[in-house]
């Protein structure tokens, strides 16, 4: 109930979040006690979290209803939009159904797959939707087709739509994001700019950290570990006001490299960030 309700994750490579998927289901099989006088020892089916914990580019994509109504241009009408809030209506109540199966126990598994494929059909039709007004209005210079690969397009607003919308963000948002400066000749996506406040940072951390403020509620918190540069440095001036903005405390512990590391192999100062944000966007 918990994983299938309260838990969910976004990571670029598809690796990690299978990583992750087997780390919920590993700890989920560890809380219980087997009777090995019953069939499967006992154990229910383990729950189906591929919709909770998802592959994608969390910098690139549409976060929140505010950025849909901002969709100006001849290739996106009102009529438009609205067709898009209504399949986002249909995915939420595919994705409330495809949960009810499984929290139910489901003993007709045609009936789950049903659910599941319903959901997927609706969240791909959704996306390639969203796909295709993005790579219009930012990427038209590129072969769709290969843009989806390079790019790997994450839409928040539609793929958690009743969070986003129905429950207005999240409660927590924690991460640990990549420590990596930007730059359109190394990188195989490029990131729309004029977009995100911290731009000027020119690293993905200060990124992730400003869209992740973008999917909470009101009262909500947020959790980053970045590097210590994101608080000291004349570079990460756009990342210390994006910390400020909006927020009702911020919580700052920093780590040198001795006497140990943050984490093993990270030769890195750190800082851990946790803020109480007032406003969502």
């Amino acid at each position: 109930n918990i994983i299938l309700r309260n838990l969910y994750g976004v990571d670029i490579m598809k690796e990690a979040v299978e990583i992750a998927k087997l780390r919920l289901f590993l700890k989920l099989v560890a809380t219980v006690e087997a009777d090995y006088k019953k069939p499967n020892l006992g154990l229910e089916p383990l729950p189906d979290i591929d919709f909770n914990i998802r592959s994608g580019n969390t910098l690139i994509g549409y976060a929140t209803k505010k950025e849909i109504d901002d969709l100006q241009g001849m290739f996106v009408t009102p009529k438009m939009k609205e067709q898009i809030l209504e399949e986002c209506d249909l995915v939420s109540l595919a994705f409330q159904r495809f949960k009810e199966i499984q929290l139910n126990g489901y003993e007709n598994k045609k009936e789950f797959i049903k659910a599941k494929t319903e959901l997927n059909n609706r969240l791909n039709k959704l996306g390639n939707n969203l796909n295709k007004i993005i790579h219009k209005q930012h990427y038209e210079g590129s072969v769709f087709e290969k843009w989806i690969v390079t790019h790997q397009p994450f839409h928040w607003f539609a793929e958690f739509y009743e969070i986003i919308n129905g429950k207005s963000g999240f409660d927590v948002v924690i991460g640990n994001p990549p420590y990596v400066e930007y730059s359109e000749n190394k990188f195989s996506y490029k990131i729309i700019g004029n977009t995100y406040l911290t731009y000027p940072s020119k690293n993905l951390y200060s990124l992730v950290f400003e869209k992740a403020k973008k999917i909470l509620h009101t009262k909500s918190r947020i959790g980053m570990i970045v590097q210590i540069s994101s608080v000291s440095t004349p570079s990460m001036e756009t990342m210390v006001r994006e910390i400020k903005r909006n927020s009702n405390f911020n919580w700052l512990s920093n780590y040198a490299t001795r006497p140990a590391y943050l984490f093993d192999g990270v030769t890195m100062n750190l800082t851990i960030i946790i803020s109480e944000i007032l406003k969502s966007e």
